[in-house]
């Protein structure tokens, strides 16, 4: 019976401590297991940085604005070479530097020409931005095409009022506008003393928007200063003679005459006034002072013909952009030159500033803060106009018996950057 008790106790112990085992087993195996682990996020793709920063441009390569269209050209293509040799432009959004890339085609000096372009530029060739044509003419035509897409316009080469009158957003303009081209001219007349002073200044205006505004800015400043003015015209863009309208001028009696047009109406009146044998104490040009095909054109005959500029190779610090430019395009910069490589400064500045290749972004690095540039720090207007900018008077002075050459071009206005003393009334 004890036997008998004692088999059942034991298979019961038995029965338990199996159970026992299987549990502790249990809770043991369930201690081992590792921890689910926490769901991640699959990281964000970064944004691939673009090979290149592509900017778009059209130049007067050839047809009637191809002298000055080609120091605009050798301008960007300086800027381009200078900031990819430096690596391209950092932009914060890749963390990297990248090259940019100019985009450029050849307009043939005709608007309609150029804004097909500019619509291929941005719709095929995929720019970000936009550098300017050159003449205030085509920049008015392609500037619309800039505001259809919303992309920076940075220009040089356009200087019509009209420009910054259209409540357009996109266009930042480094030059002052037409009707300030002659204001050093006007004011150093108006320093003369009274028996100096010249008696009626002649104004020849081309047709079309730039001799209009030019014109018109001309005649509006004379007045406040008490100079007597009288506009002829308007003559042709393409006039191919100027007789009929300087012989109107030399009937008036006018003692100083000022051109208000392009390169091509510059140098035509000059040829006009030499041909003719007239004589008048200054003669004013607007654009071609600089440009070394007026003096090609005219040798000795553009001694003493003052002009325009807000440039000069002989302004404090101009030296090195000199050197550069004419390493790269085998002659002196003019303003234009001057311009252009401004331009370009200060589109690139403003993409580094944006830390984006986003044209929204682009445009608002524009409208803050100043660029360094080679005319100087500069800053812009709500309409894109710069907020100061200098105007000089120039005039070429060659020695006696010499053909003049840009080298010979100095600064006679305002007085704190005289390089030279005014020649007037100019030799007979």
């Amino acid at each position: 019976m004890k036997g008998k008790m004692w088999r059942k106790n034991l298979v019961f112990l038995t029965v338990v401590l199996v159970l026992l085992s299987a549990v502790f087993l249990g809770c043991s195996q369930q201690q081992q297991q590792p921890a689910e682990k926490t769901p991640t996020a699959t990281p964000t793709a970064v944004e691939k940085a673009p090979e290149y920063i592509k900017i778009g441009y059209t130049l007067s390569l050839t047809g009637k604005h191809a002298d000055a269209g080609k120091y605009y050209a050798d301008a960007y293509k300086l800027a381009e070479k200078e900031i990819n040799e430096k690596g391209g432009i950092y932009v914060k959004k890749y963390g990297k530097k990248i090259p940019v890339k100019l985009i450029g085609y050849d307009d043939e000096s005709k608007a309609e020409k150029a804004v097909g372009l500019y619509e291929k530029m941005k719709t095929v060739d995929g720019v970000i931005a936009f550098l300017g044509p050159y003449s205030s003419t085509i920049t008015y035509s392609v500037v619309p095409i800039a505001e259809k897409y919303h992309t920076p316009i940075v220009e040089g080469g356009g200087a019509s009022n009209k420009l910054f009158t259209q409540g357009w957003k996109t266009i930042f303009a480094v030059l002052p506008t037409t009707e300030h081209y002659a204001d050093a001219a006007l004011e150093y007349f108006a320093s003369l003393p009274p028996e100096k002073k010249p008696k009626l200044i002649a104004v020849l205006q081309e047709d079309t928007i730039v001799g209009e505004t030019a014109a018109k800015g001309i005649t509006e400043y004379a007045k406040k200063l008490g100079l007597n003015v009288k506009v002829f015209g308007p003559y042709p863009a393409d006039v191919k003679d100027m007789t009929p309208i300087i012989q109107q001028v030399e009937n008036s009696g006018a003692d100083v005459i000022m051109d208000g047009g392009h390169f091509y109406g510059d140098t035509l009146m000059i040829k006009t006034i030499r041909e003719k044998g007239l004589y008048f104490k200054a003669e004013w040009v607007y654009v071609a002072i600089g440009m070394d095909d007026f003096y090609k054109a005219l040798g000795k005959d553009a001694n003493y013909v003052m002009g325009y500029s807000c440039f000069s190779t002989k302004l404090p610090g101009a030296k090195e952009f000199v050197e550069k430019y004419k390493k790269l395009a085998g002659r002196d910069p003019d303003y234009h030159a001057a311009l252009g490589y401004a331009a370009a400064q200060v589109l690139f500045q403003a993409i580094e500033r944006a830390g984006s290749l986003d044209s929204k972004d682009i445009l608002n690095a524009l409208r803050m803060g100043e660029f360094n540039t080679i005319l100087g720090p500069m800053s812009f207007k709500e309409n894109g106009m710069p907020k100061k900018m200098p105007v000089l008077l120039l005039q070429i002075q060659a020695p006696s018996g010499k053909t003049p050459t840009p080298e010979d071009l100095q600064i006679i206005w305002p007085k704190e950057f005289r390089t030279a003393d005014p020649v007037y009334p100019k030799p007979k």
